[in-house]
Order: C-alpha cells, then structure tokens, then sequence
C-alpha cells in the first residue's frame, strides 16, 4: 500500500497538508510543518496509547513521520504542492526503519524548563481553545476523551475548558450534545481520583528533582517528565521551534503517488 493509500486509510485524506491542518500549503514553513507534525505526533505516539489504540497510533504515528519527511524537504515539498505528486520510497523509510529514532532526531531530549515553557504559553491561548473545539466536535461532548485532546492539560483545567465549551455552544460556535450537558457526576468522580493519583506522583518526582517551591507547572512538568523517563520515548520534547534539522534519510526511487490538488 502507497502512503497516499494510507492517508486515505487512517486519515480519511489524501491531502498530506489537510492531514497536517495547514490550511495554505504555500505559506507552509518549515517551522509550521515541524510544529503540526509535533502536535499530531504526540496525539498518535504509540506510548501515549493504551492497550486497545496502540496498534492504530503506531499505525498513524509512521505515517505522520513520512508525511513530515517530505514536507520538511523544500524540494519535496514544492513538487507536492505542484504536481499533488509524492515518491513512495522518497520518504526514505523502510521496513527497519525506527521511526522513534527519527522522532528523537527531529525533536531532543525535554527538559522541566521546555515543558514549562510550553505550558505557561499554551494554556489559555488561542491555539488551546482551537484544540478545545476541534477536540468536542471530534468527540460529541464527551469530556473524558477532550481532556485526553488536550495538551499539558490535568483535571484542575476541566471547569476553565467547560466554562469555555459552553459559551461557544451559546454563540452557536458548538452543537450542544447530550454527553457534555448530561455528563454523569460519577464520570467527573472518576476523572477526579485519577488526576489526585496523578498529582501525588508529579509532587514525589518534583522534589525528586529537587524542586523545594512546587509549583502546579513544576507539577505538571515533573509528571511529563516522569513519564516521559519512564516510557522512554514519551513526549521527547514539546518545543518544536527549538528542535534541530533532523538528519536527511535516505532517499531512493520508487513509485509516485498522485494526490488531489493541494
């Protein structure tokens, strides 16, 4: 199967920018392109999964990181953006590839300080309140599977992302679904006892790191950290702008794939 077949599998699109949310292919840098790829691979990283998703996210965290590799490439990208051509084999990947080498490759090792950074400027942003939408309109109002959508976010942001949820559905931005308006107070219960199992492990690994003032952002970071230690690939970094050029993968000649007009 071609990677435009794939797309198409996965993605419900041919179109490698509608998969990657960039809505101007021309004006698509290669900071653009590095940043849509870092958000849609943390979403789909196979770590990140549970049991029952993990064979899909690692299904669609390959294709994204193909996908990305001929984007991030001027020329690759420009004939794309051109023809609605792309070389099957011009990502370079095969099947001893290691895609987590090339994510590491992309995006370097996270620190407190990035993770930090990231949320501080993330939270309450326009670009969360995107996510917010995209992730309710995406899941019917469910709240559990919105608060998985989003970002560096933890329970104690659930009754800000509500207050906003609800205010679009008033400027009719929403549909208002039953599952959001109709939520069980069991179902927030269980939110809740995950999130303070959650914050008693972010505490224990912040003063593990040495962190005497603890801060709910030190919290958070040391819990990603944590996470990310453990898991060992999980969210290798949250800063895409800060990442360095990746190392060029072998490119061969293969077959072309031809895509709708971008």
């Amino acid at each position: 199967m071609g990677l435009l077949e794939e797309c198409q599998e996965l993605f419900g699109s041919e179109n490698l920018f509608e998969i990657f949310k960039i809505d101007d292919p021309k004006s698509a840098t290669e900071s653009k392109i590095k940043k849509a790829y870092y958000k849609l691979s943390l979403k789909y990283h196979p770590d990140k999964a549970n049991d029952n998703e993990r064979d899909a996210h690692t299904k669609k965290f390959q294709v994204l990181s193909k996908i990305h590799q001929i984007l991030s490439e001027k020329q690759k990208r420009e004939l794309y953006i051109e023809t609605g051509e792309i070389d099957d084999e011009g990502h370079g990947f095969d099947e001893n590839t290691d895609l987590m080498d090339y994510w590491r490759q992309v995006y370097p090792k996270i620190t407190l300080d990035q993770i930090k950074k990231f949320t501080e400027e993330y939270q309450g942003s326009d670009e969360e309140r995107i996510d917010l939408l995209d992730a309710y309109k995406k899941h019917k109002g469910k709240m559990g599977k919105i608060m998985e959508e989003i970002p560096a976010s933890t329970f104690e942001d659930e009754d800000r992302f509500v207050i906003i949820l609800k205010q679009a559905i008033k400027d009719k931005e929403l549909k208002s679904y039953k599952a959001f308006t109709n939520e069980s107070a069991a179902s927030k219960r269980e939110r809740r006892e995950a999130s303070l199992g959650e914050q008693d492990e972010a505490e224990q690994h912040a003063k593990d790191l040495g962190i005497s003032k603890i801060k709910d952002t030190d919290c958070l970071a040391a819990l990603i950290l944590s996470k990310n230690k453990a898991r060992g690939s999980f969210l290798d970094d949250l800063e895409a702008k800060y990442a360095p050029k990746p190392k060029k993968a072998k490119t061969g000649n293969g077959k072309k794939g031809k895509a709708k007009k971008t």
